[in-house]
């Protein structure tokens, strides 16, 4: 099954099985809490973190990198994945509310 995902302005295509469809009747019932950088990433840039089950998120100015996890793979070995937005302010601060 192909399922298309948009994030902002970015279309994603990925294909799945369809038991993967099984946590869609979860989703958003469970908190996700954005944690701000204040040294426990060794990373200036990096503003906040959002950490999942086997996944976490790093925010920075310029894009939102993705930790996740691959498939079929040891636990050590991850996918980083990023998302930058080409042509934004590079001055913008992201801010948790």
């Amino acid at each position: 099954m192909l399922r298309l995902l948009l994030f902002g302005t970015f279309l994603l295509a990925v294909c799945v099985m369809d038991d993967a469809f099984a946590a869609d009747r979860d989703f958003g019932k469970f908190p996700l809490f954005f944690v701000e950088n204040r040294g426990q990433i060794d990373c200036e840039e990096v503003a906040y973190t959002l950490h999942g089950a086997d996944t976490t998120l790093f925010f920075t100015p310029a894009g939102i990198t993705f930790s996740l996890p691959q498939a079929g793979a040891t636990r050590n070995t991850r996918w980083i994945v990023e998302l930058s937005f080409v042509g934004a302010d590079p001055q913008v601060e992201p801010l948790g509310k």
